[in-house]
């Protein structure tokens, strides 16, 4: 019996650490490479015309497997990149901010965001763990709301070497 409540700690205290680690995993989601003059931003700027405060969040390497194939691909504007794929469920969102604009909020742009699977495969490759050659599972676009914001379903990313979701601002659509 004793066990049990030593293995039960255990699983709460993976599932603490597994929460703890998204959260904070989102707010990296939001650091990807921008192909304009704007920036992303993963934390929150105040509302209703206020002065508000963003930061740039640097640039990084485009992330591992791209798959920059699918940018034309209108069947990838989706807010739902499970594909079946099952784990953890995360409700992703994003807000874009131009910096050169006192932090308003980035409408009608291009979002890219894919990810690792809960094994640490990418879709759409062949890689040690599996061949992913034609699959787009944990991949999509979106498009900027009102609020530069954007929204999908997705699970979350494998511990493994780069359990990070990557974004990457395309352009404006405007």
């Amino acid at each position: 019996m004793s066990e049990q409540i030593n293995t039960i700690t255990v699983l709460l205290d993976r599932r603490q650490a597994l929460m703890t680690l998204g959260a904070l995993r989102l707010l990296g989601c939001g650091a990807g490479e921008s192909d304009s003059s704007s920036a992303a931003n993963g934390g929150g700027s105040s509302g209703g015309g206020s002065s508000a405060s963003c930061a740039l969040i640097p640039q990084e390497t485009q992330g591992p497997y791209p798959l920059l194939a699918i940018l034309s691909n209108r069947t990838m504007l989706r807010s739902d990149i499970t594909e079946g794929k099952t784990r953890v469920p995360l409700q992703l969102v994003l807000k874009f901010v131009n910096l050169n604009n006192s932090c308003t909020a980035l409408t009608n742009a291009a979002v890219y965001i894919w990810h690792c699977d809960k094994d640490g495969v990418y879709s759409g490759y062949s890689q040690p763990g599996g061949n992913t050659v034609g699959r787009t599972f944990c991949r999509g676009l979106q498009v900027t709301d009102s609020k530069g914001e954007v929204a999908l379903s997705t699970i979350y990313p494998s511990w493994g070497a780069s359990p990070i979701c990557i974004s990457r601002l395309i352009s404006p659509t405007t």
